[in-house]
């Protein structure tokens, strides 16, 4: 095996902790930490923004869930599946409140109970087409619409931008599966009130601030 290809490997494998996903088969990074399911470009441009005090809405509850409230996010989750709600409850994670409908317009229309606007609206779950016709309208100003899988919704992903979004969208590897996929991320401003980190990806180089300017 060439070494390079080892190298990267190693950095999928331990550096994102895909191979401890594989193993437990939860998203979660190489320290056992949640992560949403997603590809890896996504969470990594995430975790470069301040998500305390955030608003966060989920069509479906999971790892994601832990992840944002581990960020200091305050979240509202729907789920449809009743036994993984129970374990979700079971979990009771501080700052998130759960809630469980089958239904798909209760499932969809579950936003408005919540009788607020998110800073990061999720859809993640089932009735993905159905879940963006109803939720982009409580989506506050400068905030961001997660779709996971865009690349299998491509009619998800289409009526989002016909209604006047921005599509930024991450193809990668991502926790537990053996496939790459996209998640896209949907703006319809950009607002210069959230905190952006510089990026510091996992497995780059690090170099002196003045070496930059000397290798370019």
């Amino acid at each position: 095996m060439h070494s390079k290809l080892a190298t990267n490997m190693d950095i999928l494998g331990h550096g994102y902790g895909q191979l401890r996903t594989f193993d437990s088969g939860r998203p979660t990074d190489d320290l056992g930490h949640s992560l949403p399911w997603f590809t890896y470009p996504t969470i990594e441009y995430l975790k470069r923004f301040d998500c305390s005090g955030w608003r966060v809405f989920e069509y479906g509850a999971g790892e994601s869930t832990s992840y944002w409230c581990r960020r200091g996010a305050i979240v509202t989750s729907v789920e449809h599946n009743e036994e993984w709600f129970t374990e979700m409850k079971r979990r009771s994670l501080p700052g998130a409140t759960i809630w469980y409908r089958s239904d798909r317009d209760a499932y969809a229309n579950a936003i408005r109970e919540a009788g607020t606007r998110f800073d990061a609206i999720v859809i993640d779950g089932v009735f993905r087409e159905t879940c963006a016709e109803v939720c982009t309208e409580y989506l506050n100003e400068g905030g961001m619409l997660i779709l996971d899988n865009s690349d299998w919704y491509h009619q998800t992903g289409a009526r989002i931008r016909e209604m006047g979004f921005l599509e930024v969208s991450f193809s990668g590897f991502g926790p537990v599966n053996d496939y790459t996929w996209t998640t896209s991320l949907f703006f319809k401003t950009v607002s210069r009130g959230h905190s952006l980190s510089s990026p510091d990806p996992i497995g780059g180089l690090v170099l002196r601030p003045d070496a930059v300017d000397q290798w370019w």
